[in-house]
């Protein structure tokens, strides 16, 4: 698994659980999965232009499926 692969199943599991905002959610995933915050930033966008996460009113959060 490719690191953008670990840290993309990274921000899905802590999607799982509630709501962040961009700020948070980067650091929350780069701190837990010893990853820097341009990295996680990154996988972000890629979740989010594949529909897989959304952003609504300053939070990101799992897209419905």
């Amino acid at each position: 698994m490719s690191d953008l692969e670990r840290e993309k199943a990274a921000i899905v599991d802590e999607l799982e659980g509630e709501r962040y905002t961009h700020t948070a959610l980067r650091e929350r995933v780069a701190d837990r999965h010893d990853c820097s915050e341009a990295a996680v930033s990154r996988a972000i966008s890629a979740l989010h232009d594949a529909g897989t996460i959304t952003h609504e009113q300053g939070f990101f959060e799992l897209a419905d499926d």
